[in-house]
């Protein structure tokens, strides 16, 4: 299966305020590969991108990303899903129309500092940071987790969440780049060896890109850590269980 290019485009404009755009493509391509007509072209009308999100899209994004993202992905997408101009005209015969897109519900909270009238919606992930507005950010900045270990993600920020904290999530050192620019994490914590590099070697390509701007970096590893160490890191962690992990995580943010 291909997407046609323009419901490709809105795809991407659809999940890019949710998801790195480095990865976007990744997960479009998977979704693509796991869907049913392999041979087919996904076409621009409203019944194709039905199917396509709400079957091998959401599928992809539920094992990538977690399951409340995928609630909130398929809100965002059912809206974009009104811009999609039919390619054929509309049948005429009522049994062959194509059913409205579900919508989904999700959770808005309200936040303290919000501006009058601002809607302020916070989405709590178990996968990449969603749609946080920016003032919301500026009162309580997230920690950014960077991890690939998917169950022990999910167990991270079950934890975190419940102790108060915000997560970010990235999976590689480029998506990690793009969400210290996006959201300024007081705290980046490389957890093992995501996509296959170090987190000393991680911390120091930030470092490097971002020099002063960069955040304190965290480096959970059952590697010992090299002679020389970048300036961002400020502590290095043996590996150990998410519920240790989180309480050193604590005691390093409140002594910060």
């Amino acid at each position: 299966m291909t997407l046609h290019p323009r419901l490709a485009a809105l795809l991407r404009e659809a999940l890019e305020p949710y998801v790195a755009p480095a990865v976007v493509p990744a997960l479009l391509e998977e979704a693509v590969a796991v869907a049913d007509d392999a041979d087919g072209i996904l076409g621009e009308d409203v019944a194709a991108w039905t199917a396509f999100v709400e079957g091998p899209l959401a599928r992809v994004i539920r094992r990538r990303l977690g399951e409340a993202l995928v609630e909130a992905l398929l809100v965002e997408l059912a809206a974009f899903a009104t811009r999609i101009r039919p390619s054929a005209p509309a049948p005429a015969s009522t049994d062959m129309q194509v059913s409205r897109p579900r919508i989904r519900r999700v959770t808005t909270t309200p936040v303290a500092g919000r501006r009058r009238g601002s809607a302020m919606k916070q989405v709590k992930t178990l996968g990449y940071a969603a749609a946080v507005l920016d003032d919301e950010l500026a009162v309580r900045p997230p920690l950014l987790l960077l991890t690939t270990d998917v169950q022990r993600q999910k167990a991270l920020v079950l934890r975190l969440d419940a102790a108060g904290q915000q997560v970010a999530i990235a999976t590689d050192a480029t998506s990690a780049l793009w969400m210290i620019d996006r959201s300024h994490p007081r705290l980046l914590v490389v957890d093992g060896e995501p996509a296959g590099a170090s987190g000393f070697a991680i911390a120091q390509e930030v470092h490097d890109a971002l020099g002063a701007a960069s955040p304190k970096v965290v480096v959970v590893t059952a590697s010992p850590p090299p002679t020389s160490l970048a300036p961002n890191v400020t502590a290095v962690l043996p590996s150990m269980s998410a519920e240790a992990l989180v309480e050193e995580l604590l005691r390093i943010v409140a002594s910060a």
